[in-house]
């Protein structure tokens, strides 16, 4: 469904400052930093050697990725207070790293409070800040994880050639690596004119659901186009022979369509989805997903970096953003996805009628709900026990 976000040009919002019940104090703002110099970005990623990308599906030289591809936003304007430490190891990370866990914790803080206020402007009277119920909440999930309709409809205007999604198919039939299945439907060639999902499944290593629990995250992906999303989609599949990656990375999403659509999709063109190594430590490094993001960085070229993404989701790349999978780390999530889980959440607060003055109120709400919930106000990509 098609509808228009609506974002804050004005100043940042932010919950309001003081000390918060559950976790910790209230980010501060902070003044402007100078951006960094292209010439201190971090250098280009070279292909592995093992990284072996099929025939049909090779990168193109157009495809080198200059230093920028995977700089974050420079600029830090918000403290937010450094969360407890959490089981499991650290956020992927890309190779020579130029920003901090406290610049990340920033950006993702900027982008959600614009969600907050574009959230507050939908649901809450702006003179009066009472509930109102003009617009029905299940357009809540479309708000969290739809692209801007009129800057970003093009992934579905621009359709693959006739054939493309079965050539995809067919790749993974001929290479053994892997399983090409549809989510909404039954049939593979009605999927590819309808416009849907498609789960490439490791054939190599089959997906073992008994290891999720604890370890199961997801990077998810951005781009502008879906002849970069099919690319990008086949060749992450060579990741499936990887010794050190194949184990755990259990599959591609990808959504592609071979008929025109004048709509917007999902921020997350393509999931992947993958369990941490069973070696990882707790606060160690996430080898599996470093190498995932390393990939990612590698093929997609900087034009096909779309920066819009969902919200509580935290950002390793200008089109890239990580979280853990809620339904193997919270009993209360089974069943949900990584974004079903959060506006279940958010519901609770729609719900109960309650006025909010402000973006900043609703905020506060929905971050106490979270913690008491096990989603860490501060670190809202990740899980922690239910209070």
């Amino acid at each position: 469904m098609a509808f228009k976000k609506r974002r804050s040009l004005s100043t940042p919002v932010r919950p309001s400052a003081g000390p918060r019940a559950r976790s910790a104090s209230a980010p501060v703002p902070r003044a402007p930093e100078t951006e960094t110099d292209p010439a201190d970005a971090p250098e280009q990623f070279d292909v592995p050697e093992n990284f072996d990308v099929p025939e049909e599906f090779d990168v193109p030289e157009e495809f080198d990725v200059p230093e920028e591809v995977g700089d974050l936003p420079p600029v830090r304007l918000w403290d937010v207070p450094e969360p407890a430490a959490l089981p499991g190891p650290a956020s992927p990370r890309q190779r020579d790293e130029t920003q901090d866990a406290a610049d990340r914790r920033s950006v993702n803080y900027q982008r959600d409070m614009e969600f907050f206020q574009s959230l507050w402007e939908t649901y809450y009277d702006r003179s009066t800040g009472a509930r109102v119920h003009t617009v029905s909440e299940r357009l809540l999930y479309g708000l969290m994880s739809t692209d801007d309709p009129l800057e970003y409809a093009d992934y579905l205007r621009e359709p693959l050639e006739k054939g493309s999604v079965l050539a995809l198919a067919s790749l993974g039939v001929r290479t053994q690596r892997f399983v090409t299945v549809p989510q909404e439907y039954a049939d593979l060639a009605q999927a590819a004119e309808e416009g849907d999902y498609f789960h490439l499944a490791n054939h190599k290593h089959p997906a073992d659901p008994g290891r999720n629990a604890g370890r199961a995250r997801r990077l998810a992906v951005n781009v502008k186009t879906q002849e970069t999303a099919l690319l990008l989609a086949g060749g992450l599949t060579s990741l499936f022979d990887d010794r050190q990656v194949g184990p755990y990375f259990g599959k591609v999403k990808v959504f592609l369509s071979e008929v025109a659509v004048d709509s917007p999709v999902k921020t997350d063109k393509l999931v992947l989805y993958y369990q941490t190594a069973d070696d990882a430590v707790d606060g160690g490094p996430d080898v599996v997903g470093d190498r995932l993001l390393e990939a990612v960085n590698t093929m997609l070229p900087p034009d096909q970096a779309v920066m819009i993404t969902s919200p509580f989701l935290s950002r390793v790349a200008t089109a890239v953003t990580w979280g853990e999978e809620t339904q193997h780390f919270a009993p209360w999530a089974e069943g949900k996805s990584f974004t079903d889980s959060r506006a279940a959440l958010i519901r609770e607060v729609l719900g109960n009628g309650k006025p909010m003055a402000d973006a900043n109120d609703l905020a506060q709400a929905v971050f106490d709900v979270f913690d008491v919930q096990g989603i860490p106000w501060n670190q809202r990509h990740r899980h922690s026990q239910p209070s």
